[in-house]
């Protein structure tokens, strides 16, 4: 299992550079500073609910079906104004989301992958679907760490990361 930090409320300073040196250089740069941070931290063990999401009294684990989340949750308050929470298709597969409570002010989005099929009377169907990411707007993880919170708030609740 991998877990990926997508942001924190640490902004990278604004900068506009047209040498790829100069990018390269500032971007290992920030790279060293953050390695440097995370050595200062344990390693901490992980458990089972650290691979966790609760929303709404339903545990969404890595496992976790798309028929599960519908047949717990229900489909989104705008599911259908929304078109059916497509974001984008292609290549055979379509990519979409089921934002809870709605898409306007989600507190969790659920991002799933379909296999692209057509019946024989040539409707498109999701097929075979996995859920590839979970994006946790207002909700915290077991440990407390919630979207916004610090890179070193990350480093304080589960310890130095194995890799960067």
């Amino acid at each position: 299992m991998l877990i990926v930090i997508s942001a924190c409320t640490e902004q990278m300073p604004n900068r506009v550079e047209v040498n790829q040196s100069s990018r390269l250089s500032v971007y290992n740069s920030e790279l060293e500073n953050l390695i440097e941070r995370a050595s200062q931290y344990d390693l901490k063990p992980l458990s089972d609910s650290d691979f966790e999401v609760s929303y709404n009294d339903f545990t969404i684990r890595y496992n976790t079906t798309p028929d599960s989340f519908q047949d717990n949750l229900g489909y989104p308050e705008d599911f259908l104004c929304n078109n059916r929470g497509n974001i984008s298709t292609g290549n055979g597969y379509g990519r979409w989301e089921l934002s809870y409570p709605d898409f306007t002010n989600p507190d969790v989005r659920i991002i799933l992958l379909s296999v692209q099929e057509i019946d024989e009377n040539g409707n498109e169907y999701h097929g075979d679907t996995y859920m590839v990411g979970i994006d946790m707007m207002t909700i915290e993880t077991h440990r407390s760490l919630r979207a916004g919170d610090t890179i070193d708030r990350v480093f304080d609740l589960y310890g130095q990361p194995t890799i960067i």
